[in-house]
């Protein structure tokens, strides 16, 4: 009865580590998609920017046309509107490929992850196989097995009893609605 408890215990533990996993994988698979919405997110922005600082850069160029040397200010701000629109072309590139590869991290993560619940689903499979197995092998199991199949060969006997009898009991009456009175047996 001890090893029964025991490995109950085996199973239950199994068992909740399996959820906990579960539950650890579905936290981070959502956090990885809170993540990419952020990353999604600063992306468009980054986009918008970039079409705000194009179409200033458009309407500037053709109020102006070139910038002549004496305007320096014009250029620096030229300049300047170009750098950003650099700086916020890298970001993008570089969040989208910080984007690309925290998913790809992500989705190897929730597969290891996925494998290692099979496993222990598997495992705990064959822990109840075990148990089942051992408790079949117990003397109460067997001793109760017994007893049933001597109670399902009583059951059997009575009901062939009761039938015979029961046709024995159907013919009695067939006779006394014919007339006759009384039993044969």
């Amino acid at each position: 009865m001890e090893n029964l408890t025991f490995n109950q215990l085996q199973l239950e533990q199994a068992s909740n580590v399996a959820e906990k996993e579960n539950v650890d994988s579905c936290n981070t698979s959502n956090k990885a998609v809170a993540s990419i919405h952020k990353l999604e997110m600063d992306l468009i922005a980054a986009k918008e920017e970039i079409i705000r600082l194009q179409e200033e850069l458009l309407a500037s160029s053709s109020n102006e046309s070139l910038p002549r040397p004496e305007e320096s200010s014009s250029g620096v701000e030229l300049e300047a509107v170009q750098e950003a629109m650099q700086k916020l072309s890298e970001e993008l590139v570089s969040s989208k490929i910080s984007a690309c590869e925290q998913a790809e991290k992500l989705k190897q993560d929730l597969e290891a992850r996925e494998n290692k619940l099979r496993q222990v689903q598997s495992n705990l499979l064959l822990a109840e196989k075990e148990l089942d197995k051992k408790f079949q092998a117990t003397a109460a199991y067997t001793n109760m097995k017994k007893i049933l199949m001597q109670k399902n060969n009583q059951i059997k006997s009575l009901r062939k009893k009761v039938e015979n009898l029961g046709g024995a009991v159907g013919d009695e009456e067939e006779e006394d609605t014919d007339g006759k009175a009384g039993f044969h047996v």
